[in-house]
């Protein structure tokens, strides 16, 4: 309504000028004009999104909501047609069909969503967003307007995650893949893991590459039945505690630095992915029972990087296994070696962190793993296991093992999720009876 003319008009659409402001769970606030934008980055926990209307405007609504779409859906079919963003790319309630139920605040002339449950809720995908607000929550045509700011959120966009090999089983492929992504990585115990042999991939990163770095979590923590069953295990989110400081070297040639992140490098040798995170050194584990899983965690640089609550957004998880050998007679996979004499049978078993491994209930075969061993030449510079020309993926068994063939190539790990043991079925071990000196 306008001071100067009485005349009141009544619209559904949001009138030019409408303006909105982001109130963030650190008590920041940013705020841009239509035709403008608001910058976050993926995983940052936001408070409340408000809009403002020109002046000489009002909102009279009690129905109205509030959600998050894709720019390019916002540009193309308008907030009538478009679908909201899945939960790969925002929390709840805005990644929702309904949306964020919305209240007038005071003075009529802003509007801002209910109070989100825990510390706010975050963009999780890197990318451009436009939110779409419906004065009676339809978002039917002519009942929907989009709020004309951009929404640029930097971070590794979750729709590019299927480009990792890790996303390309039809189980794990697709936009909400990003988080879950799994990559293995492997310990020794008392002796340091070999450099460069412990990273992952980053497709699709939305802003500066310089300015962005990547940390970790806490250790994940599992409990397993007697017979081997792995019960639900303990997640530890990012940002939510310090990284594990038992699992990388941190940064100095003696293993002995206090950082706790690593930056970003070109990658050219992946078709969708231009960066990568090459961890330090696995620290020389005391035993095989410090395996390990963690979360990875990406900083965008957009605020800072100065603490592990700066690393909101889950780009991976990265598990550490252990192999060892042990005597035939051990059938817990409890005595560890970390090498043997040629001569003498032995055993091998892959020591699983939480989540690393598939209880095998007789269902899923493939799920009880199968082993190649091959010979690694000393000074043989080591790459990550997802990479393609990994050593695993190009040599073949190594020609010293006894026994070879299909009993050995056949062989697998058993049911159990804590530890997988390998012992070939006509044999009571392998031996390295060949071994040259």
């Amino acid at each position: 309504v306008s001071g100067s003319d009485p005349t009141i008009a009544v619209r559904a659409d949001l009138p030019a000028g409408t303006g909105l402001r982001v109130l963030l769970a650190s008590g920041t606030e940013l705020s841009a004009p239509e035709g403008g934008e608001v910058v976050l980055s993926s995983g940052e926990p936001v408070e409340a999104f408000r809009l403002e209307l020109p002046s000489d405007y009002f909102f009279q609504v009690n129905a109205a909501r509030l959600r998050a779409v894709s720019w390019e859906d916002a540009v193309d079919t308008g907030c009538g047609g478009a679908a909201p963003v899945g939960a790969f790319a925002a929390d709840a309630p805005l990644s929702e069909r309904p949306g964020a139920l919305l209240e007038t605040m005071t003075g009529y002339g802003t509007i801002q969503t209910l109070p989100f449950e825990g510390s706010g809720i975050a963009f999780r995908s890197g990318g451009t967003y436009r939110l779409c607000y419906s004065y009676n929550g339809t978002y039917e045509v002519g009942s929907a307007a989009s709020v004309l700011v951009n929404i640029s959120v930097l971070g590794v966009r979750a729709d590019a995650a299927s480009a990792s090999p890790s996303c390309a089983s039809a189980s794990s492929a697709g936009s909400g893949c990003l988080s879950q992504r799994a990559f293995s990585c492997f310990g020794i115990p008392n002796k340091r893991g070999a450099p460069g042999a412990c990273g992952l991939p980053l497709p699709g990163v939305v802003g500066s590459p310089d300015e962005g770095s990547v940390s970790w979590s806490g250790r994940f923590s599992a409990e397993y039945g007697a017979n081997g069953l792995e019960l639900p295990v303990e997640t530890v989110a990012c940002a939510a505690d310090p990284p594990a400081g038992d699992v990388f070297c941190p940064a100095g040639g003696f293993c002995n630095g206090t950082d706790s992140w690593v930056g970003l490098r070109a990658l050219a040798d992946l078709a969708g992915a231009a960066f990568e995170a090459e961890f330090p050194q696995i620290q020389a584990l005391p035993s095989a029972e410090e395996k390990a899983t963690i979360a990875i965690c990406y900083c965008s640089g957009l605020r800072d990087c100065a603490t592990h609550a700066d690393y909101w957004q889950q780009v991976g998880i990265v598990h550490i296994y252990v192999a060892t050998a042990a005597p035939p007679s051990d059938v817990l996979c409890s005595t560890s070696f970390a090498g043997v004499l040629s001569p003498l049978p032995f055993v091998l078993c892959v020591h699983c962190p939480p989540g690393g491994c598939e209880f095998d209930a007789s269902r899923f075969p493939a799920a009880r793993g199968r082993l190649r061993m091959v010979r690694r030449p000393l000074g043989e510079e080591e790459e990550p296991a997802w990479k393609l020309n990994h050593n695993c993926r190009t040599a073949s068994t190594t020609v010293h093992l006894t026994p070879r063939g299909p009993d050995s190539a056949d062989v697998d790990g058993g049911a159990r999720a804590d530890f997988k043991r390998f012992v070939p079925a006509s044999d009571a071990g392998f031996r390295l009876e060949a071994w040259a000196s």
